[in-house]
């Protein structure tokens, strides 16, 4: 599978899932010890950094805001755009 092809399925399932699939992005050894809403959060924000319009990526700023508020739910705008 290539990267797009990888970038574009976790897009849909970002967009289109309720996180139950971020459990299978990561590492098997934390054996599920994990704040899930933070992995979502930073699965989120991996697939809206490597988004092909670069002036659709989020700033460092709009990164650290997300980062700080690692329990809420990202802004629906931040969303990866389909």
């Amino acid at each position: 599978m290539d990267m797009r092809s990888l970038v574009r399925m976790v897009k849909d399932k970002i967009a289109n899932e309720d996180g139950s699939w971020v459990g299978d992005l990561v590492d098997m050894r934390l054996n599920g010890d994990l704040n899930m809403k933070q992995a979502e959060n930073m699965a989120v924000i991996a697939f809206l950094c490597v988004e092909e319009d670069s002036s659709r990526r989020p700033t460092m700023d709009t990164v650290t805001e997300i980062l700080v508020a690692h329990d809420e739910e990202v802004e629906p705008h931040l969303h990866p755009s389909m």
